[in-house]
């Protein structure tokens, strides 16, 4: 080959400009390298700074403090593992249910139902709560106005409903995915061998979505120990270390002993987070890392009618009293109660309009900008990830997974501690917020960026190389035109996302940038349940309203794009038939 190379001109060239794209792309690369900067000083740099200030609890520094403000926290401490365990048994048992449910429901129904589980995405992250005190406080609408009983619910149940509610939808939506990823094939087998319904579900699928049971329950005992609103809010004096470090951040100012507590709620979040990731590099083992050949329809498994009875009354529940929450907070925004009697209202409108609407839009430009941004840099970095990274992958990988499995107040009590003095001063700024939301988001971009990337052939990507194209060209011409659906995927979430977050960006707002779920935190602390309510539903429709937009946009040019492109292979087709006749 070489020979017919060396007398032929043309294979010259060919070798030169192979030659030439291989050295190009052997050496550094620019956008690799400030991917990996900005990595590092808005992940890196943070969290060790917030290591470093947790020694300093005393004067000098050192660990010999720890131990006695461990025995200090040690009751919140507890509180904070007694009701993530119990939030994370629960809903994934729930989610289990419900999935089941779903996925043995015809299509209007399922449609109904995934809905309903669709808005807990897009709701902001204090809305249980809110309808929790409103529908069975003291003097609840149902507790005190349609039973007359008085019940306290400030209390570690109440948090423990909450969060249970709140983390099951998500849950559900999970185990319903992994379930409709099996192979039907399964199931099937099974039932020729004369397997019953129970035993095919007990010995068959249980064993099969185990790997998928063991991640929602590691994923919901992180998002429980970062939670501070909940706690905060109907936790009464039932304290958690994440609702006290909040206290220590806003109420005293004490970072060095935030930045020490953190500590304490690291270690087992890195315990969850290695459950987490086992058990869903476990599932795509045992899934082939794909979708099954034949879909897995649970309607085919003819389930018991007593079994169904149970699942239909359990969905029944959870959905009446979700469809209840979210009536709730609709509703009595514009309602309020006088002797008893509930009359229509527009008070808290005009105090909505007192507290300035402007945190509600500033709350949309962010959220719109981190979205932006944040699918561009993750599905940038997927790519090196997957394609151009040798060395150091899993270590990266490690690195940018950290924001998301560390608790929420630690993530923001590391901008507060990195960025709060020159030359890397941007507290007080819009900036710090959308990086703040960015990275914290970062690695579920990520992994829709590697999925997207493992279904797409490196044919064309090594057919460009081979013919000289340039890195930059070969990037912004060929592999990012392939990712659109990914894009859109993860624009969608991190806007929904940033639109809901709290725990990390509540810690970086001052008085000029005070976005929408602070004010709505406000007004829940300060009593103005109606307000909040009013303000909640605004937050839900504008996300809502806005995502379904967004998304229709990025499907017509999804659509025109592949119109295009079929366009273009039918006239590369005609060109190719009109050479043959010639």
């Amino acid at each position: 080959m070489r020979a017919l190379l060396s007398e032929n001109p043309e294979g010259k060239r060919g070798e030169r400009a192979a030659a030439a794209a291989l050295s190009s792309h052997s050496r550094p690369d620019p956008l690799l390298f400030l991917l990996l900067l900005s990595c590092a000083l808005f992940i890196a740099y943070p969290l060790l700074l917030i290591f470093w200030r947790a020694l300093y609890l005393e004067e000098r520094p050192g660990l010999s403090a720890l131990p006695a403000l461990f025995l200090r926290e040690k009751s919140s401490l507890f509180h904070s593992f007694y009701t993530a365990s119990l939030s994370a048994l629960f809903s994934t048992a729930l989610g289990f249910f419900l999935s089941l449910r779903i996925s043995s429901s015809g299509r209007r129904g399922r449609s109904i139902l995934l809905l309903l589980l669709m808005m807990s995405l897009v709701s902001p992250p204090f809305l249980s709560s809110l309808s929790y005190i409103q529908l069975y406080g003291r003097r609840g609408l149902i507790t005190w106005h349609l039973f007359r009983i008085s019940y306290d619910p400030y209390n570690k149940w109440g948090i423990i409903a909450m969060q249970t509610l709140h983390f099951s939808s998500l849950n559900a939506l999970f185990l319903l995915d992994y379930l409709e990823s099996l192979d039907g094939k399964w199931m099937d087998a099974a039932r020729d061998l004369g397997a019953g319904s129970m035993a095919v579900l007990r010995t068959l699928l249980l064993p099969l979505l185990s790997p998928a049971l063991l991640a929602s329950f590691g994923l919901s005992f992180l998002r429980s120990l970062s939670d501070f609103g909940t706690p905060a809010v109907i936790g009464g004096r039932y304290d958690t270390l994440a609702s006290d470090i909040y206290l220590q951040i806003i109420g005293y100012g004490k970072m060095e002993k935030a930045a020490a507590m953190n500590l304490f709620l690291m270690f087992p979040a890195f315990l969850a987070f290695w459950l987490y990731r086992r058990a869903v590099r476990e599932g795509e083992r045992r899934n082939g890392n794909g979708r099954g050949r034949e879909r897995f329809d649970m309607q085919r498994l003819s389930l018991p009618a007593l079994f169904l009875s149970f699942l239909s009354i359990l969905s029944l529940l959870y959905f009446t009293v979700l469809s209840l929450q979210y009536l709730c907070i609709f509703l009595l925004g514009f309602l309020k109660a006088e002797r008893g009697v509930y009359h229509f209202t527009s008070e808290y409108l005009s105090r909505l309009f007192r507290y300035d609407l402007s945190s509600l839009f500033l709350s949309l430009r962010l959220s719109l900008a981190a979205a932006l941004f944040g699918a561009l840099f993750g599905l940038l970095l997927s790519y090196y990830m997957e394609r151009r990274l040798r060395f150091g992958k899993n270590a990266l990988d490690f690195l940018i997974s950290l924001p998301y499995l560390l608790p929420g107040t630690c993530f923001g009590l590391a901008y507060i501690m990195a960025f709060h003095k020159e030359p890397l001063k941007l507290t007080g700024t819009s900036l710090i917020l959308v990086l703040n939301l960015i990275f914290r988001q970062l690695p579920v971009v990520i992994r829709m960026g590697s999925t997207a990337l493992l279904e797409i052939s490196r044919e064309l990507e090594n057919a460009a190389r081979d013919l000289g194209a340039s890195k930059r060209r070969l990037l912004f011409d060929i592999i990012l035109p392939q990712l659109s659906r990914p894009f859109r995927s993860a624009f969608l979430y991190l806007f929904t996302s940033s639109m809901c977050s709290a725990g990390a960006v509540i810690f970086l707002i001052d008085a000029g940038h005070k976005i929408a779920v602070y004010t709505l935190f406000d007004l829940i602390n300060s009593g103005e349940y109606g307000t909040a309510s009013l303000l909640s539903a605004l937050m839900i429709l504008s996300t809502v309203l806005l995502s379904a937009l967004l998304s229709a946009l990025f499907r017509c040019f999804c659509e025109r794009k592949e119109k295009g492109r079929r366009g273009n292979e039918g006239s590369d087709r005609e060109s190719s038939r009109t050479v043959h006749a010639l």
